[in-house]
């Protein structure tokens, strides 16, 4: 498809001279440009990242790229780096690391391994030898990025005993709500004996009648956060403490089944809310997957090293928009100059111009140095 877009926009400026292997000779010259680019780009993030007193928090999040019809695990994957920390450095991408199918089997490996661990292993690898401090991490709650920054990041001891890693707030939510339907709301239990065509029955009826459901729990959850001040001792108190408030809310008390399942229920989300009890949430590493989609479609195929240049390209553009106001009125005039007189330079390449205007502008070639 890009290839397709390539050429009618080559064939509008005229330049016929295009043979169907230029497409990739183009991809060849511009790679080495833009990935010193971003290699430069991730110099000056870090830099100023590590000014930050006491450290950055830093989001991490895994992306995958799976070609069209293709069975199994997806073959590329990345790993992206992003700054939490609010100030100068906020969104601001530390580093990109990728890995491939072919990569795994290059380097001893089956080609099955996990490629979300084996690239967040790598990006952590190189925060801990980069960065002077650390004040925490984030992940949407994947187990292999949690395994990940114990082994390295703790175990390093270059940042302390207390640089934890929190889980996405907004992941732990989002299921939350079909997860209790689905265990204590719609459980069902078979009757002894029909009743006409009914064969099953809710195990907790009383459910419906207070009118307790997944929506509600999870709305209750994220005030328990809201309350909490960060605290995870706090937050669980105040998640567990429904229980009380429907049982004392209406004239009857709870069948002594249902407040037992409700109390072990409530208890067992509160596992490891130490990682939930902030509210961070991975909202940057998200919204940068969506702007690397406008740089490499889903479901189509490119090379392992075009795949990269479109990642870098990505970072490049997010580095340098984000965080920028709505056009103004003098950026949507300058907008219109710029396509008034693009507009002009088709016409006269429609009309035809000097043989010298005609001939393609070829840049010096790039060597670049890997920073990391």
């Amino acid at each position: 498809m890009e290839r397709g877009h390539y050429f009618k926009f080559t064939g509008a400026l005229r330049c016929g001279n295009y043979s169907p292997s230029s497409f990739d000779a183009t991809i060849k010259l511009l790679r080495p440009i833009i990935l010193e680019q971003e290699d430069h780009m991730y110099r000056v993030n870090i830099n100023v990242v590590n000014k930050i007193s006491g450290g950055p928090t830093v989001g991490l999040d895994c992306q995958h790229c799976r070609s069209q019809r293709a069975s199994g695990a997806a073959p590329y994957a990345t790993t992206t780096v992003i700054c939490h920390t609010w100030g100068p450095s906020y969104g601001k991408i530390l580093l990109q690391k990728h890995v491939s199918t072919h990569q795994l089997k290059e380097s001893g490996m089956s080609g099955k391994e996990s490629k979300d661990k084996y690239t967040v292993d790598q990006a952590l690898e190189v925060l801990v030898k980069q960065l002077v401090e650390i004040k925490g991490g984030l992940c949407d709650g994947s187990s292999s990025a949690n395994k990940s920054w114990k082994d390295i990041v703790i175990k390093s001891k270059k940042f302390g005993t207390g640089v934890t890693i929190s889980n996405c707030f907004w992941h732990k939510c989002k299921g939350m709500a079909s997860k209790f339907n689905s265990d204590l709301v719609d459980k069902k239990i078979k009757l002894k004996e029909k009743d006409g065509r009914k064969q099953y029955e809710n195990l907790y009826p009383e459910f419906d009648e207070m009118g307790l459901s997944g929506k509600v729990v999870k709305n209750h959850f994220i005030h328990s956060q809201k309350t909490s001040d960060g605290d995870p001792d706090k937050m669980a108190k105040t998640f567990e403490s429904l229980v009380n408030h429907y049982d004392e809310t209406y004239d009857y008390h709870m069948q002594m089944k249902t407040r037992l399942a409700l109390e072990s229920w409530l208890k067992s989300q509160c596992k490891d809310l130490g990682k939930y009890c902030q509210g961070l949430v991975t909202d940057l590493e998200e919204s940068f997957h969506r702007v690397a989609l406008k740089y490499w479609r889903k479901g189509t195929t490119y090379a392992f090293e075009e795949y990269i240049a479109r990642r870098a390209l990505a970072a490049l553009d997010w580095n340098e928009n984000f965080g920028k106001a709505e056009d103004d009125e003098s950026t949507s005039q300058f907008r219109t100059i710029i396509g008034k007189k693009f507009h002009e330079f088709l016409m006269e390449r429609s009309i035809g111009r000097k043989a010298e205007h005609q001939n393609l502008y070829i840049p010096k070639s790039y060597g670049v140095t890997d920073y990391y």
